[in-house]
């Protein structure tokens, strides 16, 4: 599911991606990751960026937001 979109100059979009987890005879999870869409030769392939964890309780509507200061950041490094 990708619930936000936003483009970074030169860093295409970037995106935070909700992705269901099941680990053996436990009950399936939630984890939350930033990802991007990269060219991989002739296929487009998403490319997680940052885990955010599976206790993202960060309103939707903030995704935005903080899918662009996150990538800020990482950019500084």
């Amino acid at each position: 599911m990708i619930a936000a979109r936003l483009f970074i100059p030169y860093s295409g979009f970037v995106f935070i991606r909700k992705t269901q987890t099941k680990a053996g005879n436990k009950d399936p999870y939630f984890t939350y990751r930033l990802a991007q869409n990269v060219r991989d030769g002739q296929r487009i392939r998403q490319q997680t960026l940052l885990n955010l964890g599976t206790h993202f309780e960060i309103e939707e509507s903030d995704w935005t937001l903080l899918g662009s200061r996150i990538l800020l950041l990482l950019k500084k490094h």
